[in-house]
């Protein structure tokens, strides 16, 4: 049994008709395997409902389509890191998860997408100045003269395993409307359900951070520097940003107030709640 068999959209979203055609919802194939049930069951209905109210229906997707759609919007949407891209990396449905939002003339709007990491013995620091962090093979698939440096502190420390989030995209003209905050809370939601607990990291460039967005990802902790040259990101140049982290706690007080200020359907939580991976 698939949650998709007894879970809808809410009548109020319902009629716009974004259960049609090829794209099947995420809601379908979402399974619970950690983190608190209760809240998860409610944060995936919830943003699957604001995000429909958007217009935007969002669906899992391979990491093939993932970086098809980045390519095919190079113009609002730089290179991603190779870490999300299966034909460098050892990223697969496996580890990772992407996720891609369509309109209802079935348009990318927007993508999210995340992966689990083992650094093992090592450090965040040495993984990815060594490129292991983001290629499978970095003799083989490591641009020239490409390299990467990390000086943000914590870096230093990270051992173990965490979560690497970003592939986050969203089209110009839906820019503004709140898409953002729901796709990276509903992202952080399915790294629960996927994953043990581990804390959730990303790089972000400097105008990014200027610009206030790790607030808006629930981004709490910035540090500089991590600096990418003649990588996939800017082939050509030099990517100055920030190494961004949030732990499980603060995640976790994130969610639960987002889900905490809507509507409760117990009926859709005991549904979402039972789901294994087993059924």
């Amino acid at each position: 049994m698939t949650i998709g068999d007894k879970l809808s959209a809410p009548a109020s979203v319902r009629s716009m008709s974004l259960d049609r055609g090829v794209h099947r919802s995420f809601l379908s194939d979402v399974v619970i395997d950690y983190g608190p049930r209760e809240i998860l069951s409610r944060l995936f209905l919830k943003a699957d409902t604001e995000l429909r109210k958007k217009g935007i229906r969002l669906t899992f997707a391979s990491f093939d389509e993932l970086v098809g759609v980045n390519k095919a919007n190079s113009s609002t949407w730089a290179p991603m890191v190779p870490v999300f891209d299966p034909k460098v990396s050892d990223v697969h449905e496996g580890n990772g998860f992407a996720m891609i939002g369509w309109s209802e003339r079935g348009e990318a709007i927007c993508t999210t997408a995340a992966r689990i990491i083992d650094l093992g013995g090592s450090t965040l620091k040495v993984e990815a100045e060594s490129l292991r962090l983001f290629y499978s093979d970095p003799g083989a698939s490591r641009r020239p003269e490409e390299r990467v440096h990390v000086t943000a502190p914590t870096a230093a420390t990270m051992m173990g395993s965490l979560v690497y989030g970003g592939a986050t995209w969203y089209r110009p003209d839906y820019r503004g409307r709140g898409v953002m905050g729901v796709l990276s809370k509903l992202a952080r939601g399915i790294g629960f359900s996927r994953w043990e607990a581990a804390p959730v990291i990303t790089f972000m460039s400097q105008g990014l951070v200027g610009a206030g967005v790790p607030a808006r990802c629930h981004f709490p902790n910035v540090e500089w520097a991590v600096t990418l040259t003649h990588t996939p990101v800017i082939p050509s140049g030099t990517y100055e940003g920030a190494l961004l982290w949030a732990e499980e706690d603060y995640l976790l007080d994130v969610l639960r107030t987002f889900v905490d200020a809507g509507t409760r359907d117990t009926k859709v939580d005991q549904v979402v709640q039972k789901r294994t991976a087993n059924q």
